[in-house]
């Protein structure tokens, strides 16, 4: 997981981190004030079929990697020799699969979207590290990237693929674990804001609380580009449910936050996640990979 990464490098604990995806004819809108919201499935035969229409729109694709089955899709042919050897320093089998299968579901849907074979996609980062499909990396070209823009993240079992077509974004999931010093990383990390809301909830629900800031905030910081090098306490997330208007403040300013989606991406298995953009008007549209 991303923040036990930064929490060792910046403190040198020692925690065990995890390593860091055609809709059917099903869907079902919703109002989340300035967004709206699709949730679809996608079938396996019906995967790879057609792009999805990304216009004022953030497709949100979630993955079981459980059921992901590897004797459909060779999944380990698909990834670079650089992806293959970053698969190869993961110990744990089990994450070593997940990892596997996460990549190369993020491979298979950019190049459904892009035109292009999974296997021949390559793939550049900014001075931060996030990566956008490969062309020259200039600023002005990432903002204007005739690829969707994307961003990934994966957590245990599940992965998420975000796209648009709208500008750089930012995704965020992690699996909810109580054996989380979230004490400890609550007071290193979250701003005086977030500390305050976050000591107000009942003991019962101060776990998913955690979650709940922590993955606002790395969404967010995932779309402005510097991922978790950036100053986590700089801007304010709302631990309340707020619909699409989760950032509260940047820099101490509220009128910033107001030119931003940041919203929740719901699941019903233990985990929670958000999306950012700098961007209103934002439609949702949420696809499940079983």
């Amino acid at each position: 997981m991303p923040w036990k990464t930064l929490w060792q490098t910046r403190v040198g604990m020692n925690l065990n981190s995890d390593p860091s995806t055609g809709p059917d004819a099903n869907c079902y809108p919703d109002s989340l004030d300035s967004c709206s919201l699709n949730t679809c499935s996608l079938n396996k035969k019906d995967r790879w079929h057609s792009p999805i229409a990304l216009d004022h729109t953030i497709a949100i694709i979630s993955i079981d990697l459980e059921s992901a089955d590897e004797r459909l899709i060779p999944f380990q042919c698909i990834l670079s020799l650089e992806e293959r050897g970053r698969a190869e320093t993961i110990r744990d089998a089990q994450q070593r699969r997940h990892w596997i299968k996460a990549r190369a579901m993020l491979r298979m849907l950019l190049a459904q979207q892009c035109g292009h074979c999974a296997e021949e996609l390559r793939f550049c980062l900014n001075d931060w590290g996030k990566p956008s499909i490969a062309i020259p990396c200039t600023p002005s070209s990432y903002i204007h990237s005739p690829y969707p823009h994307f961003n990934f993240s994966h957590s245990g079992k599940t992965a998420v693929l975000a796209m648009t077509s709208m500008g750089p974004l930012g995704v965020d999931v992690e699996r909810i674990k109580a054996s989380t010093d979230i004490d400890i990383v609550a007071r290193r990390y979250f701003s005086s804001t977030e500390q305050q809301a976050f000591n107000s909830l009942p003991q019962s629900q101060r776990l998913r609380g955690f979650y709940q800031i922590w993955t606002r905030k790395e969404a967010y910081l995932k779309a402005v580009g510097v991922g978790l090098s950036g100053d986590l306490a700089s801007f304010d997330v709302s631990q309340a449910d707020t619909g699409c208007n989760l950032l509260l403040a940047v820099n101490g300013s509220s009128q910033t936050a107001r030119h931003w989606t940041l919203a929740d991406i719901e699941f019903d298995n233990g985990y929670v996640g958000a999306v950012a953009i700098c961007a209103r008007d934002v439609r949702i549209s949420r696809y499940n990979i079983k």
